[in-house]
């Protein structure tokens, strides 16, 4: 795989999530069945909004490092970035720092003025298993699911997409 096949994936990720927020939006909740699928529905855009911001960042990550466009990612060789221990994982906390130290400011990878807390608390919660979660658990509550929220966090992703493919 090479890096910018991250970039690639973002812009995936993003263009369902802006699909998924229209078909939310256009549920008709007075359905039992649509507020099933709503809930269906926002989870995946949680999952796949964390998605965006995890391809976004490593993208950015290796731009940064101006990483040979045609050498497979595996083959990173930056001092202080380990490929299979950091960028490789999921957690955002894993690897955003390499980002921030090289491009600061963007928004709520580490700029968080004006950003909700329900809204962190989806970034700072964010990982693969969420794939998992179904109804709410100790992390991530019914609350922070909310529409707004959802809609603020892929407008974060969207932000950080946009700065990464400017670099």
């Amino acid at each position: 795989m090479i890096y910018s096949e991250y970039l690639n994936s973002a812009r995936k990720h993003f263009a369902t999530c802006e699909a998924l927020k229209v078909t939310i939006n256009e549920l008709d909740l007075a359905n039992p069945q649509n507020r099933m699928k709503n809930k269906q529905f926002r989870f995946n855009l949680y999952y796949l909004t964390g998605y965006v911001f995890e391809c976004s960042i490593k993208y950015g990550i290796f731009k940064l490092v101006n990483h040979d466009p045609k050498e497979p990612v595996q083959n990173l060789d930056v001092p202080g970035i380990d490929y299979s221990n950091q960028i490789k994982k999921h957690r955002f906390d894993r690897y955003a720092d390499h980002l921030i130290v090289r491009h600061a400011g963007i928004k709520l990878v580490d700029n968080r003025i004006g950003i909700p807390q329900e809204v962190i608390k989806l970034y700072n919660n964010w990982d693969a298993p969420v794939r998992y979660v179904y109804n709410d658990t100790k992390h991530l509550s019914y609350s922070m699911i909310q529409n707004n929220h959802l809609f603020t966090f892929l407008e974060c992703a969207k932000e950080v997409l946009n700065t990464v493919q400017r670099l």
